[in-house]
């Protein structure tokens, strides 16, 4: 039986949404990619796999790399479809290195409770961020929620769709995505 709760949506832009309690944001953004911020669609993707910026915080170079298939754990992968998903992630991140800067990234999963979908999250470790907040973000500190806070819209927004279009060359460009169907 579905929940008559409600959760909201919100994206980097300040556009927010209300949904059922069960959705999940990743098939939320596939399913209503009209009214989606150009800067969070994907930057590339496959027929199980999507690479796109993180959709709520204002990171440039923060990208979520997800199944296109709604899966709630990594169990629940094809050994294939995993595979193209960790080919994905190292992908993005040799690219966030090599063409963005990025030095130092975290790289986060997680299960939820309640309306899963399989994605990693690549967080860039900008120093000069760090540098002025005094923060060195560590998920066991808790003081991630801390540094994505200190990104604003208004002052990446341009970076963010930078970046997007640096790494789309790129991911586009690549042998081994082309050879795993991204487009």
């Amino acid at each position: 039986m579905f929940s008559t709760e409600k959760k909201e949506f919100r994206f980097i832009d300040g556009r927010s949404f209300l949904v059922p309690h069960e959705t999940c944001r990743g098939c939320f953004m596939r399913y209503n990619s009209e009214k989606l911020p150009q800067e969070v669609l994907p930057i590339i993707r496959s027929s199980r796999v999507t690479i796109q910026q993180d959709a709520e915080w204002p990171v440039p170079g923060f990208y979520i790399v997800s199944t296109v298939r709604h899966a709630g754990s990594l169990s629940d992968l094809g050994d294939s479809e995993f595979n193209e998903l960790m080919i994905a992630i190292k992908k993005t991140r040799h690219y966030m290195k090599g063409l963005l800067g990025v030095e130092r990234a975290h790289v986060y999963q997680e299960e939820k409770l309640l309306a899963p979908h399989v994605h990693f999250w690549i967080l860039p470790l900008w120093p000069d961020q760090m540098q002025s907040t005094g923060l060195q973000p560590k998920i066991y500190d808790a003081n991630v929620h801390t540094y994505l806070h200190s990104f604003s819209y208004s002052e990446t927004h341009k970076s963010i769709s930078s970046m997007n279009a640096i790494m789309r060359r790129a991911l586009v460009a690549d042998e081994e995505l082309k050879n795993l169907g991204f487009t």
